[in-house]
């Protein structure tokens, strides 16, 4: 009998020869892909942006300077090789080259101090390292001692992760050394995801004024004029019922039935007033605000509108459109209140002359809407087939929109109990 072959020694075919080569060539692709992989996390680990940063800023204006005085976390501030001991310990012998060097790259660079249009030279006075805990930027007297005070012995041992850079700049305006006319811009968004700013203007007469910015800092008037006030607050009233949705389509609900000149003026002066009323006691801190009172106030928004639109269905006559228009303008004027808020730091004193250009700005606002959409609206519904129909209709369309926003905002407002 023949005897078969061995297969151990029967010769690979060319098939099998091709699948070994395939998988070594996958293999070793997967190999790579790995390494790859691991090289870049460990670079993006080491060149990880910190979650929150938080800046510390103090301007002081001094008898022929100002002085700007700066705050940072050293862990903010990548691509310096820092020496450092085995045990991650900042090497404070060897490290004032650095941290001059860090203070440059991420902190002078990004900082710029005008006067009108002319751009100051700042001149570098003193960078110091700092421990986490230290008070010395509580105010600007305790910051000028800081700077004054011996510098951390050279035995300190702190990880620099948790080590503060202190940077001292003195600029020198060519008018007198005052804070009129004086322009700060600041970039420090490279610094973290967020960046928080909480900055000092002290001069030595008067109460120091205190900002809290998150991100940039753009033309920020450290000591503005009245008038320079009104036009930026009246400006951003202009601009807030332009980019109010909610607000605009109430408008829309509010005047849609009215066809007569005196129940329209009625009305919007009616809504007028009152917004007016509740936005000026909330910026004057008259009403309480708990933290849940924000989303209350969009949800009731939402709700008016709803409520507006079903009136414009079941009662196309509207009568005493005016009084819903006063019920509903306070609670609007909660919500410009709201939008308000953070802008009325940047008032520096003057915050009466702040809010009444603000709420003048939304009321141009609102005449420019109705000037330039309430004529060719009402050419439309003239012209239609059936106005009472297009009026049905618009309302049903912003109702079904508003009643989502309620619900959105009910869900909110109910997180909080």
């Amino acid at each position: 009998m023949q005897s078969r072959p061995n297969e151990h020694s029967r010769p690979s075919s060319p098939l099998g020869l091709f699948n070994l080569r395939s998988r070594a060539l996958t293999m070793l692709w997967n190999a790579i892909l790995v390494a790859c992989s691991t090289v870049l996390a460990i670079s993006a680990q080491a060149h990880e942006l910190p979650e929150r940063v938080a800046i510390k800023l103090i301007i002081q204006s001094n008898e022929n300077s100002i002085d700007l005085m700066l705050r940072a976390p050293l862990e903010a501030m990548r691509d310096v090789d820092f020496p450092l001991t085995p045990e991650g310990y900042l090497m404070f012998g060897d490290a004032q080259g650095y941290l001059e060097e860090a203070a440059g790259l991420w902190l002078v660079d990004n900082l710029r101090l005008r006067e009108g249009n002319v751009m100051l030279e700042p001149k570098l006075v003193a960078v110091r390292a700092a421990l986490p805990g230290d008070r010395a930027f509580a105010s600007a007297n305790a910051a000028q001692s800081h700077f004054a005070d011996p510098a951390l012995p050279d035995s300190t041992q702190i990880f620099w992760r948790q080590v503060m850079l202190d940077l001292r700049l003195r600029y020198e305006p060519r008018s007198q050394a005052s804070l009129e006319s004086l322009y700060l811009d600041s970039s420090f968004r490279a610094l973290g995801v967020e960046t928080r700013i909480d900055l000092t203007v002290a001069e030595p007469s008067g109460e120091p004024r205190e900002f809290s910015f998150i991100g940039d800092v753009r033309n920020l008037a450290l000591q503005p004029a009245a008038s320079n006030i009104a036009v930026d607050f009246l400006g951003q009233g202009f601009v807030h019922i332009l980019g109010g949705t909610d607000h605009l389509l109430f408008l829309l609900c509010l005047v849609l039935p009215l066809r007569e000149k005196w129940p329209l003026v009625k009305t919007v002066t009616a809504f007028t007033v009152a917004h007016s009323v509740t936005l000026a006691a909330s910026a004057l801190g008259w009403i309480p605000a708990p933290l849940w009172f924000a989303s209350a106030v969009e949800t009731l928004i939402a709700l008016s509108i709803v409520l507006l639109a079903l009136e414009n269905i079941l009662r196309p006559q509207a009568p005493k459109r005016w009084i819903a228009a006063f019920c509903f303008g306070l609670i609007h004027g909660f919500g410009f209140a709201s939008a308000l808020a953070d802008a009325l730091q940047l008032a520096q004193g003057q915050l009466l002359v702040a809010l009444a250009s603000f709420n003048v700005g939304v009321e141009l606002g609102q005449i420019a809407v109705l000037a330039i959409g309430l004529p060719p609206l009402i050419f439309l519904l003239r012209h239609v087939a059936s106005e009472r129909v297009a009026v049905i209709v618009l309302s049903t369309l912003v109702a079904h929109t508003a009643w989502h926003w309620m619900s959105e905002r009910a869900n909110t407002l109910w997180g909080y109990f």
